[in-house]
């Protein structure tokens, strides 16, 4: 990383969307080299990041979702590797904790925040656990994947199934019903 950076006369870096398996996000975690990282966890006090609190945002999402009567929650995550789903699994799982509900592992799928493989993996946990009365999807594009394969399992949204999302893109105030969605203050 320190070694591309100058032989391409880069002065300073701005790193998103590395997983954490990544050799470059190991080698970013020592470097002292001038770094920001966006949405990834940083132990290197010599470089800064910035980013939400992913894992309280999952928490509260699962919570409203509890609050609204839900018991049996699953989740379409992004990638296994990246640092935001982790987080926001994490948090997921703080709350059905705190509120006494089993965390349930078969109730969790990665879906590498693609919408077609969020529809196949939401189609195969629905129809292997038909008990889920809501899906926490840790992005509004996975969140389509879903509300199509809940539509062709012939769920009727949200009255058989509830979906929250995160990221309030553009594409989600036109799908019908409505997606529950969080949205990130980037400017803020």
């Amino acid at each position: 990383f320190k070694q591309f950076c100058q032989e391409h006369n880069i002065t300073g870096a701005i790193v998103q969307g590395l997983k954490i398996t990544d050799p470059y996000y190991e080698e970013i975690q020592s470097t002292d080299f001038p770094t920001v990282l966006i949405d990834l966890e940083n132990k290197n006090p010599k470089i800064g990041s910035i980013g939400i609190d992913n894992r309280a945002a999952g928490m509260e999402i699962t919570d409203f979702l509890i609050d609204n009567g839900h018991q049996q929650i699953g989740m379409i995550n992004g990638s296994k590797y990246a640092s935001v789903s982790l987080q926001r699994q994490l948090g997921y799982q703080d709350a059905l904790i705190e509120h006494d509900i089993a965390v349930k592992e078969d109730f969790i799928e990665f879906a590498d925040f693609s919408e077609s493989l969020a529809y196949e993996k939401a189609k195969q946990l629905l129809s292997s656990h038909p008990e889920i009365t809501a899906i926490f999807s840790a992005s509004d594009l996975m969140a389509v994947g879903v509300i199509k394969a809940a539509k062709e399992l012939g769920r009727i949204l949200p009255r058989d199934l509830s979906i929250f999302a995160f990221d309030n893109i553009a594409v989600s105030e036109f799908l019908s019903p409505s997606l529950s969605t969080v949205e990130q203050n980037m400017r803020g």
